[in-house]
């Protein structure tokens, strides 16, 4: 059996991949609402649609502005690709979107229009980038001997 890219419908590098090509294909599912692309595309669980839900106005109408952007860049040939960067030093991972011209070369400042979301090293576990991280263990401070 052949598995085509659109059969990825789990929130993971090949899921991203494949979300990217519909979207390719189609700018105006990110023109709008970006998460209802992601809603419509991911099999998400109950914490990742509460997540996607979990943000500000202010925050989501960047995010927002930024697929707008990247999908009138499209329109004129160019690709959007949605990119997992790992950060060693915080230990989370972002997703960030990026737009590249018809030669491969990231466009818009570099590529990187900015973090979408962050996630664990699995991506099971989302949050917003600027939230302290839910994934790693809560830090204690041992009590001071008398």
């Amino acid at each position: 059996m052949v598995t085509s890219h659109d059969d990825y419908r789990e929130f993971s590098i090949r899921g991203l991949t494949a979300l990217a090509r519909r979207i390719n294909d189609d700018p105006s599912l990110v023109e709008t609402d970006w998460r209802e692309a992601f809603h419509d595309h991911f099999e998400l669980t109950r914490s990742q649609r509460i997540a996607l839900s979990d943000i500000s106005d202010e925050r989501n109408g960047e995010v927002q502005a930024a697929f707008a952007a990247a999908s009138q860049r499209v329109r004129q040939g160019e690709r959007i690709r949605l990119r997992v960067h790992a950060d060693v030093e915080t230990g989370r991972r972002m997703l960030m979107l990026q737009v590249a011209g018809p030669d491969g070369r990231l466009a818009m400042d570099g590529g990187e229009i900015g973090a979408i979301l962050c996630c664990c090293a699995d991506c099971s576990c989302w949050h917003w980038c600027w939230e302290a991280n839910p994934c790693l263990p809560p830090v204690t401070v041992p009590a001071q001997p008398e």
